[in-house]
């Protein structure tokens, strides 16, 4: 009878410790659900343009603003100065300096600084134009070409959210027949020996001590030690992966990536960067292994060393005592 009244005891807590998880949990599931707003998603295309600008010339360029999100809204588009504040290139979208004037060059076609989209996918093609006035500073040029989606504000059990979501092209130019001067060294390319775990980050810092940009071109290749076809290479992968703007007077930190891998192995990684004429390469053989395998290693090490030692003294000890 004790073991029974025992018995109903714990289930009964066991039922009372579940309800205090549980009804939390669907209580902030519902009240999630409730409160969740339909936030407008726009998107913009393509996500750079560039351009070979000449002073007192003209030139014009277009972009798609598409909804891509499940409410109406509207939306409108600016030009700003683009640059960015240190080696990991947050950007910077209000410095004017003499690479950010063509922000001030930038009109847009009629009225089109403004629309209204539909959801689920609708679109529109919007044409800038570039007027370049007859003084312009030597080198690059750099601006941003922002569209801005603004809802009204839904209401939803009693919460008023304002969603404003943007997306930017940036635009690259260089002025041709300017005095340009273009150079670029690349001060770091490695990677480690040995991981425990993936993923595996390759580095590398690269300065433009030029005015003009350079776009830099980045290879991380993994292969087996005993050859075959590349495990991983990021060239068979998306653009973005492989390549990435320097703007002038600047340096730029970045990491390649290898996601996956694999638990334990021995692998040979190589890095290889490309800026102007300057070329890098770096190749490693790379171990993974994990510590507590290592750990294992090592003490299975150690038993076996003392099993042999013991054995040997117990031999030792059966010999003492046989010519006794």
């Amino acid at each position: 009878m004790k073991k029974l009244r025992g018995s109903t005891f714990v289930a009964k807590l066991a039922v009372l410790a579940l309800s205090i998880i549980t009804v939390p949990f669907f209580a902030s599931s519902t009240i999630a659900e409730e409160v969740k707003p339909t936030a407008p998603y726009i998107g913009i295309s393509p996500y750079k343009a560039t351009f070979e600008i000449e002073p007192g010339k003209t030139y014009t360029g277009q972009f798609r603003v598409s909804n891509v999100g499940e409410s109406e809204f509207e939306y409108e588009v600016s030009a700003a100065p683009y640059s960015v504040k240190d080696e990991h290139y947050t950007a910077d979208f209000t410095t004017i300096n003499d690479y950010t004037r063509i922000a001030e060059w930038v009109t847009f076609e009629g009225t089109a600084i403004t629309g209204k989209l539909a959801p689920h996918s609708a679109s529109e093609y919007i044409t800038y134009k570039i007027t370049v006035p007859e003084n312009i500073p030597a080198g690059s040029q750099f601006a941003v070409i922002k569209a801005t989606a603004l809802n009204n504000p839904n209401e939803t059990q009693g919460f008023s959210i304002q969603n404003t979501t943007s997306a930017g092209m940036i635009l690259y130019a260089n002025a041709k027949g300017a005095i340009t001067r273009a150079g670029a060294k690349i001060i770091e390319n490695n990677f480690p020996s040995f991981l425990s775990a993936g993923p595996l980050n390759a580095t590398s810092l690269v300065e433009n001590y030029g005015n003009v940009y350079a776009e830099v071109k980045y290879t991380l290749e993994v292969s087996s030690i005993f050859g075959g076809d590349p495990i991983y290479n990021n060239a068979e992968e998306d653009d973005e992966l492989t390549t990435a703007m320097l703007l002038p007077e600047t340096k730029r930190f970045r990491t390649q990536t290898w996601q996956n891998v694999p638990f334990f192995g021995i692998f040979k990684v190589k890095q290889t960067i490309k800026v102007f004429d300057e070329f890098s390469e770096v190749e490693k053989i790379v171990i993974v292994c994990p510590f507590w395998l290592i750990v294992a290693a090592i003490i299975a090490i150690v038993v076996i060393v003392v099993w042999f030692r013991a054995r040997k003294k117990a031999r030792q000890s059966q010999g003492m005592a046989r010519n006794i």
